[in-house]
């Protein structure tokens, strides 16, 4: 097998030119901040005095760009170091992966640092990888109110309301203000009263100034909306605009806002602004009262813009590349590092990773398209703002943005609904609004090119606001000849960085021919074109593959040049066909743990013929036919079905034997060899990443041996469960006889009728005290005879592979009313049941092993009471213990 950690290269470490040896940091990470709004930037109606004194006290950079407009794909750009097209960070939920390397964890891993992340956000990692990013995660005082938009989305008044379609909710009330930022900055002031030994990192999203546009006073009132300046007006425009603006503005009725509701708007937003001023304040005056402020490098940036009415639009938009959205804020200072600097050169936001990694002694172990901005932030002299475009010192010529999708990745976007929902019904009603982009700019132009959509020039000195597309104008067309070639490489999932002078696609992929030759059995000639995508997708088979077992894998030659590599290196991998074609006997008795046995209502299943230990590892197994999403969406249905047959004739016989032998479970019938493969592949086959870096789709896979394994909802037989087994009977055999087409034959699902509406009963139970055990407002009614009751209804269904969710409810109500004892025991519990249907990573059995140890010290110690009785966070019941303990001696 590949292990996809292993560095594809290694850059050694290089000086910091720092006089510390490893700095700590501080990541205060603002959402949807716009560059111009701040004073520092040059705007004179916004307060930020304490981000201001920070610029003059550090370097502030004029021209650094994110890489994307939306907030997960450009989070994921960031702390990888890598422009989201390379790995597939495209759309919302393709978030870091755990085989991915990310700033956080290699700080963690390679540096020997402290990760702190002191805010439960949920846009960046996919499950298990903040548990392997950092060491410390969530709120360590709490926020009253959790919900950025209260009564927004259930207001029954008029949704057509043209505030509601502009996301402004106004003035909220003072209480509203306890909330997900405040909780952030009173935990980070916390913390930094009693940090840990040795270097650390304190991680702080907030949420403001993300809309919806609301505050609370003194800030609300704080600007004069007579006073506001007005946005531009669309009707200033000229040359061509890109669609989605013009759609937008229809659709949101954004005609109806009156230059009075841009000045609310924008008014407001700065007040949201002036409080993140004041809080960041709070931030550096404990930094530099507690001795940080001189061995810690702070750094102020955001993930992206707001468009604030510009062009006639608020929010972001995923193809949208404009100034408004992607102009980065950073600012870099404290640790010695050189005050009152104005860095004017082009920098972007992958450019962070690379340079902690050189400040922290940490060598560049894994490609990445960033280059270090030490040399920039430790020598004053070398601000690049001299004008000195061309020079050798010039950190960057360009900086790119990118985003958007193909016409053909509708099924990626976003789904969502009010106040979104228009948002996201004009990407699905028609894609090519929401295409491909990619903006290259310099810092005298910046050039956009749209995959269906005409390019867009601007000049950046006399056109900040983008208003004016030059690109069809004739004395430009040397200027956009130029620029043109450099952007296009990314808008059909290109997979290397753009600036190619700094990675070559070897570096950056690890090219195919590493693995020595070409694994393909014979060159692709069962294939589909696509003219539309300018794109063949082909049967790829290797008769290599596990020693003679061999695969099929359908796909376009983009991406089967990068599987390569890895179909090269399973040649000689130890695969266990342990079943025999039509004998369904081991092939490797003395090591099987299972047997393949006739399963009423389901064709064959295994069953165990041994006790298996956890964690055992009883089945490895090569991919028998891989077929790429995309080629659902590329290819029409009739050849599809045709290549999802060639692949498989192209199988050795022996192996096609075994895949044919699937055919029963499919419902098989008097029906062709394609037909039939394309109904083995429906039902049998499971979704795999196979994290190859070109596109994010992932794959369809069978795997002979383990599609033997089938779903039982109380398992006696080795079980892959396919839906959650606290569903009422009939809700979960209806599912199975759609989606799979048996009849679940097991104890519960068999039961008289009686006994089956007592098991829905005590389902419905389970649903209704998890909701309130779960709910930790004050208002909630839960109590530890809920959760006890829970354990008993848990245990009465015998759910066992959920049994460790009710062990964790109910070890953090007993916490919730000071029961440590209590608390222990149902958390030990919950670890053991958790490792067991989870993995010891998993982020409950994390909060259950950081409770059982120190359950004084967890969120949830005395929950339930302070907020019942409106006390304050603190460890009480431990320090109460104590005293206890002190009289007694």
């Amino acid at each position: 097998m590949v292990d996809s950690t292993t560095p594809a290269h290694e850059v050694p470490a290089r000086p910091s030119g720092l006089k510390v040896g490893k700095p700590n940091y501080i990541i205060f990470m603002p959402d949807q901040l716009r560059y111009d709004s701040l004073g520092c930037s040059g705007n004179k109606y916004v307060k930020t005095p304490n981000i201001d004194k920070f610029a003059a006290e550090g370097t502030r950079f004029t021209n650094c760009f994110v890489q994307a407009s939306v907030c997960a794909q450009s989070r994921c750009s960031i702390f990888t170091g890598n422009y989201s097209h390379v790995a597939g960070h495209r759309s919302l939920e393709n978030l870091i992966k755990p085989w991915e390397p990310n700033l956080f964890r290699s700080l963690k891993e390679r540096g020997g640092y402290h990760v702190a992340c002191l805010a439960p956000r949920g846009d960046m990692f996919a499950p298990t990888v903040t548990e392997l990013s950092v060491d410390e995660y969530g709120f360590l005082e709490t926020p009253e109110f959790t919900s950025r938009w209260g009564s927004f989305k259930d207001d029954d008044g008029n949704k057509e309301d043209i505030f509601k379609r502009l996301f402004y909710r106004g003035l909220r009330d003072a209480k509203e203000a306890e909330d997900y930022d405040d909780a952030v900055v009173r935990s980070a002031l916390k913390w930094l009263e009693r940090p840990p030994e040795g270097p650390w990192l304190l991680f702080m999203p907030l949420m403001f100034p993300h809309l919806p546009f609301m505050v609370e006073e003194p800030y609300f009132s704080m600007y004069d909306r007579s006073e506001m300046p007005p946005p531009s007006s669309p009707e200033d425009k000229t040359g061509h605009e890109p669609q989605y603006m013009k759609i937008i503005r229809e659709k949101y009725g954004t005609s109806r806002a009156t230059p009075e509701i841009w000045a609310e708007i924008k008014a407001t937003y700065y007040g949201m602004i002036s409080r993140l001023d004041d809080q960041f304040g709070k931030l550096m005056e404990k930094t530099k009262a507690l001795g940080h402020w001189d061995k810690t490098i702070t750094m102020f940036f955001t993930d992206h813009g707001e468009y604030l009415g510009d062009h006639g639009l608020v929010e972001k938009w995923p193809s949208g590349v404009s100034d408004s959205l992607t102009h980065e804020p950073l600012i870099v200072g404290g640790c010695g590092l050189p005050s009152g600097v104005v860095y004017e050169g082009m920098t972007e936001m992958v450019d962070l990773m690379p340079t902690l990694f050189q400040f922290s002694g940490i060598p560049e172990h894994f490609p990445h398209c960033g280059r270090s901005m030490a040399e920039i932030l430790t020598s004053a002299a070398r601000s690049g703002g001299d004008g000195d475009g061309e020079s050798s010192a010039e950190h960057r010529k360009y900086a790119f943005s990118e985003g958007g999708f193909l016409s053909s990745e509708e099924p990626l976007l976003e789904q969502a609904g009010y106040p979104y929902d228009i948002k996201a019904a004009l990407q699905h009603d028609d894609t090519e609004v929401v295409g491909r982009a990619v903006a290259c700019r310099d810092r005298k132009w910046t050039y956009v090119y749209r995959l269906y959509e005409s390019p867009e020039l601007y000049d950046r000195e006399r056109d900040v606001g983008e208003l004016h597309n030059l690109a069809e104008e004739a004395e430009y067309v040397e200027l956009l000849a130029a620029h043109e070639p450099l952007p296009i490489c990314t808008t059909r999932h290109a997979t290397v960085a753009t600036d190619k002078q700094q990675f070559s696609s070897e570096k950056v992929l690890g090219g195919a021919e590493d693995a020595g030759s070409n694994p393909w059995s014979q060159t692709p000639t069962n294939c589909y074109h696509n003219s539309t995508l300018n794109s063949d997708f082909c049967v790829y088979t290797s008769s290599r593959v596990a020693n003679g077992k061999g695969t099929a894998i359908i796909t376009d030659n983009l991406r089967a040049a990068h599987l390569a590599r890895a179909v090269a290196l399973l040649a000689d991998a130890t695969d266990d066909p342990l079943v025999h074609a039509g004998s369904h006997k081991p092939i490797n008795v003395q090591n099987a743990k299972y047997k393949i046995v006739p399963i009423p209502g389901k064709d064959l299943g295994a069953v165990a013929t041994e006790r298996i230990v956890r964690g055992e590892i009883i089945l490895q197994e090569t991919v028998s036919l891989l077929i790429d999403y995309a080629a659902f969406g590329a290819v029409p249905r009739d050849e599809m079905r045709r290549l999802q047959g060639d692949a498989v004739r192209g199988l050795p016989a022996r192996h096609r034997d075994r895949f044919m032998d699937m055919s029963p479970g499919a419902h098989g019938g008097d029906v062709g060899f394609d037909e039939l493969v394309e109904r083995v592949m429906a039902t049998n086959s499971f979704d795999v990443d196979t994290d190859d870096g070109v596109r994010d789709d992932e794959f369809f896979a069978a795997f002979v041996e383990t599609a033997r394994m089938n779903h039982d909802c109380r398992p006696n037989e080795l079980t892959l469960s396919y839906i959650d087994p606290l569903q009422a009977r009939d809700a979960r055999r209806a599912r199975l006889r759609a989606n799979w087409g048996f009849d679940c034959t097991c104890p519960i699902c068999t039961l008289p009728h009686p006994h089956t509406v007592a098991s829905d009963e005590r389902i419905a139970q389970i649903a209704s005290l998890r909701a309130e055990l779960a709910d930790y407002r004050a208002s909630s009614r839960a109590t530890p005879a809920m959760a006890e009751l829970l354990v008993s209804l848990y245990e009465q269904e015998r759910v066992w592979g959920t049994l460790a969710e009710g062990y964790t409810l109910a070890a953090i109500e007993w916490n919730g009313v000071g029961d440590a004892w209590a608390a222990t025991r149902y958390a030990r519990l919950a670890i053991e049941h958790g490792i067991a249907s989870q993995w010891e990573g998993h982020g409950d059995v994390v909060q259950m092993k950081m409770l059982a140890e120190d359950p004084w010290g967890h969120w949830s110690w005395m929950l339930r009471t302070r907020k019942r009785m409106g006390w304050g966070q603190g460890r009480a019941g431990e320090g109460d213990d104590e005293d206890e303990e002190s009289d007694e001696e």
